[in-house]
């Protein structure tokens, strides 16, 4: 039998190749399975995708899976340094030994650490998938050995309290999820990326920041002559209209217009008629959150409410409809004219009334107004500037250039907005 001496320098070489790639195997695969999308992973899982099913379980034991990662790598890496070592000092005599050590420490991080792991960085799943197989059928040979290691260690990690066995994926939380939604690496499209945000605003905005604010609300006064009512309904896109005596703060119900259309039009509609299709009105407290109101919307089978105060006067309305804008944008606007509220200009500028909802600028215009606050622009000036203004005055909120135009003793009417 030949001793280790007696193997040629050519075979020594070879051996030392294959050891550095094997090295760099071991490398990429711990990167590529660290580094995998575990969502992605799981998706592709449940759709009974081979190489997804074989990786997710060896992920299902981290332990497991960088015990023989780390087995072979450290088995490689020490094998090729006393091989290395052979060759120099057969080569190079005494200072081979240094000569070796310098150039296998280059190689190895070269060729089996940065350049495989940059690799499996970049391409995880492709890496993953490739190189599970190989990992599977390792961890089978290999398993007295990792079995050996793993249990000193967890021993070892157990003192420390640090528990292996029995842990689950972390969550995502809100902020988190809605990173990755609306992240630049995000392959979703805009549109998609706007409604899944808004999904998830649902849980944190209140039914302030999506209702129609009381000055906006078309409601039908029972007090005013009946050919204005009647005019009224005929001119209307919506499909449920307020009713009330002579104020906001008296309502008598909610009428589904669709089911009088047609009689209006043909003018059989009498008052009588009116109030005996009356819906119940449904009032909903000020500072609910949308999420809570969508579910009261469904639990008891109504669309719309009035939001109040604490002195039970009206605020504003808020529909299903209001709620379904707020997550998918204004496409199921019940009447299909311009945007009333914002006027574009000749040099690029917008006049803006100050009613504007905040939310509703940012979302159309992509802006940046603060809507923590008021939910209004004219509320947003007048808390910025403590007061109501009574001549021109510029300001920059939300790195806008806003000038107050038109006001009244009361409120900001029209606002010029220069976007930046």
């Amino acid at each position: 039998m030949a001793t280790l001496i007696e193997i040629s320098t050519l075979s020594l070489w070879c051996v030392v190749v294959i050891l550095i790639i094997c090295s760099g195997f071991f490398s990429g695969s711990e990167t590529g399975m660290m580094a995998i999308n575990r969502y992605r992973l799981q998706h592709r899982a449940r759709k009974k995708h081979r190489a997804s099913v074989r990786v997710m379980r060896l992920l299902s034991r981290p332990d497991q899976l960088l015990g023989v990662i780390l087995i072979g790598n450290t088995f490689a890496n020490i094998l090729a340094s006393a091989v290395m070592t052979m060759l120099s000092v057969r080569l190079f005599g005494a200072v081979g030994i240094v000569i070796s050590t310098i150039t296998l420490t280059f190689v190895v991080l070269v060729f089996a650490e940065v350049m495989p792991k940059t690799v499996a960085a970049l391409y995880p799943e492709r890496v993953s998938y490739a190189v599970a197989g190989v990992l599977s059928a390792l961890l089978k040979v290999m398993y007295p050995f990792v079995w050996l290691i793993n249990g000193v260690a967890n021993g070892v990690l157990g003192l420390f309290q640090i528990r292996v066995e029995g842990r689950q994926q972390e969550r995502l939380s809100r902020d988190e999820l809605r990173g990755m939604i609306d992240g630049e690496s995000s392959q979703l499209s805009r549109r998609d990326q706007h409604m899944l945000v808004g999904v998830l605003d649902l849980e944190r905005m209140t039914v302030n920041d999506a209702m129609l604010p009381r000055g906006q609300i078309d409601a039908i006064d029972i007090s005013r002559p009946w050919p204005e009512v009647l005019i009224l309904l005929k001119k209307t896109f919506r499909m449920n209209m307020l009713v009330v005596q002579g104020d906001l703060n008296r309502p008598l119900g909610v009428l589904p217009v669709r089911r009088v259309i047609q009689s209006v039009l043909e003018g059989q509609f009498n008052k009588q008629q009116l109030i005996a299709m009356l819906k119940p009105v449904h009032f909903i407290p000020e500072g609910v959150l949308v999420g809570q109101q969508l579910e009261q919307f469904r639990q008891q089978q109504y669309r719309m409410g009035l939001v109040t105060d604490e002195y039970g006067d009206v605020l504003g309305l808020l529909s299903l409809e209001d709620i379904v804008d707020e997550i998918i944008g204004e496409v199921m606007q019940e009447q299909p004219l311009p945007h009333q509220d914002v006027l574009p200009q000749a040099d690029g500028s917008f006049r803006v009334c100050g009613e504007a909802n905040i939310r509703e600028l940012n979302r159309n215009f992509g802006w940046q107004l603060p809507d923590t606050g008021p939910n209004t622009l004219n509320g947003l000036i007048i808390e910025y500037l403590e007061t109501i203004p009574d001549s021109p005055v510029s300001v920059r909120l939300g790195g806008l250039k806003i000038e107050v135009i038109e006001w009244q003793e009361h409120k900001i009417d029209w606002v010029i907005v220069y976007p930046a």
